[in-house]
């Protein structure tokens, strides 16, 4: 399935727009296909140390009921406001003269 995204405006800055998944079942081959799979499920644990604390990364029958979970709740189940918590966005710097939109 390829990877097929669409595009929104960003939650927390409207005026910037952030890639989504065009379809659930899209993010959900998305997260098992990358984020579930070994090796790369431990190197994720690296890059996000809160992937630890969600399901055990050498635990390769807890990350498929993990992904089994998501693809049955539309992705839902993977995405509690607590999973991943996100330092706040820097302020966008103003255009300057005589650029576009300034």
């Amino acid at each position: 399935m390829p990877l097929t995204l669409s595009a929104m405006p960003h939650p927390a800055e409207p005026r910037r727009t952030v890639p989504v998944f065009t379809d659930p079942q899209r993010a959900a081959a998305h997260l098992r296909d990358h984020l579930l799979t070994a090796p790369e499920a431990e190197a994720w644990a690296l890059v996000a140390p809160a992937y630890a604390n969600l399901l055990d990364p050498a635990d390769a029958d807890a990350r498929f009921r993990y992904w089994a979970e998501a693809e049955a709740t539309g992705g839902t189940s993977a995405q509690p406001s607590t999973t991943f918590t996100a330092p706040p966005l820097p302020p966008t710097p103003p255009t300057p003269p005589g650029c576009a939109g300034g």
